[in-house]
């Protein structure tokens, strides 16, 4: 907002300076990348686990009704 008693169009940035920033949006973006792979790794490789439970149970029920 403004600046109570400082005229017109002066704002609080005129005295203190913009705000800084702690990382520029290349950073940010570059981050959020990484992230999103590691996601995705992850996610694979609970997929893999997963598939491999289903199968194991899958092949334990067949054996067990004789096939």
């Amino acid at each position: 907002g403004q600046v109570r008693g400082a005229g017109r169009g002066v704002t609080i940035s005129n005295y203190f300076g913009r705000a800084a920033r702690s990382t520029p949006n290349t950073n940010v973006t570059e981050k959020l990348s990484q992230l999103e792979t590691k996601l995705r790794a992850d996610f694979e490789e609970k997929l893999a686990v997963e598939r491999q439970l289903i199968q194991k149970t899958m092949m334990e029920t067949l054996k067990s009704i004789g096939f």
